[in-house]
């Protein structure tokens, strides 16, 4: 294994193997230990988010391994009826973590002075230090801060971060973009364009941001066709991964057509899995694929769309996306255009 894949057993195997409450707590820990406790770069890619830094791929790693049986993630209940996680190691994941304490002894240091001095720190005041310390990751939070770090106020955070008893749906926390479907659904859609993404690549400066602006003004204009944009930053974290997982999407940005509604707005953290809607077709084409000039071209990137909502429209999509308008725009190394086609289930 990489050592940025082993952090998170370490970091729960320290400080006696206690617990870390909340999935917010663990990614600070870990940013805290690299930045302060001399903790070996891991995961470099923390960025802002909304309760601060926050790095994808510890998020990803987390879910590895407790999927892979190393880790415990058990759901309670706070006093405003929130949900949270609490993350522990298991009995095989504490025999993992001490087998690597020998080679990775500077990781398990960092870590053991990180957690000590932080994982029993009431949780406000663990944000109020990193938000004040680390300003500049704190750009995108949705937190009031002020309120947030007032004693005398109630703990916004503990009811922000926590999820609802009745856990909302993708299309429920979609509600406020207004080019959904979800805010007005159209009649007759025949043709369905997903668009996975997040605040970072809507800057003005991002080369995707052209792509953004003609998705939004397709799906406002075409009668027939619906533009679902499903913004990372809107949706909690764990249907994010659902939706992702159930499209075969690794990377993202990332376009998913199809001829019918997959079910992604029905997602909910209630689920486990998601599984698309059957007796549709979809193909997924995902970050990396378009073509920069394309990406750079706001009338090429209109072609594009148009002759990926004409596949759909038509109900062949995988021969479709053959065509040359389509094949034109993509860039595919070392294959063909079946490898990035993902046909549904169709019977």
């Amino acid at each position: 294994m990489d050592h940025n894949t082993l952090v998170p057993l370490i970091v729960l195997y320290t400080d006696n193997r206690a617990s870390i409450d909340g999935a917010t707590r663990f990614q600070k820990l870990v940013f805290l230990a690299q930045e302060e406790g001399d903790m070996p770069v891991a995961y470099d890619d923390f960025r802002p988010d909304r309760f601060g830094p926050f790095s994808k791929s510890l998020h990803h790693d987390l879910d590895v391994f407790r999927h892979n049986g190393l880790i415990e993630r058990t759901a309670v209940t706070n006093e405003y009826g929130q949900e949270k996680f609490i993350y522990s190691l298991t009995t095989k994941g504490q025999q993992v973590a001490r087998g690597l304490v020998d080679q990775y002894g500077p990781f398990f240091e960092a870590a053991e002075v990180i957690k000590e001095r932080f994982n029993q720190e009431p949780l406000p005041d663990l944000l109020d230090y990193v938000y004040t310390k680390y300003a500049s990751y704190t750009t995108a939070t949705e937190l009031n801060v002020e309120a947030l770090f007032d004693p005398d106020a109630k703990s916004e955070f503990e009811q922000a971060s926590g999820r609802q008893a009745t856990p909302p749906t993708v299309a429920e926390q979609l509600k406020p973009t207004p080019h959904t479907l979800y805010q007005l659904p159209k009649r007759d859609t025949n043709a369905y364009i997903y668009y996975f993404t997040d605040g970072m690549y809507s800057r003005p400066d991002s080369k995707y941001k052209e792509l953004d602006n003609q998705l939004t003004l397709l799906g406002r204009n075409r009668e027939q066709l619906e533009v679902v944009i499903v913004d990372r930053d809107r949706v909690d974290e764990e249907i994010w991964q659902l939706a992702l997982n159930g499209v075969d999407v690794n990377e993202y940005p990332a376009l998913v057509v199809a001829d019918r509604e997959l079910g992604i707005g029905d997602i909910s953290a209630a689920d486990s899995i998601f599984t698309p809607t059957p007796k549709g077709e979809y193909a997924t084409i995902e970050s990396g694929i378009l073509l920069d000039d394309i990406l750079q071209d706001p009338d090429g990137i209109t072609d594009f769309l148009n002759a990926l909502y004409d596949a759909a429209l038509r109900n062949n999509i995988e021969s479709e996306m053959r065509k040359e308008k389509i094949t034109d725009a993509l860039s595919i190394s070392a294959g063909t255009i079946q490898d990035i086609i993902t046909v549904s289930v169709s019977n």
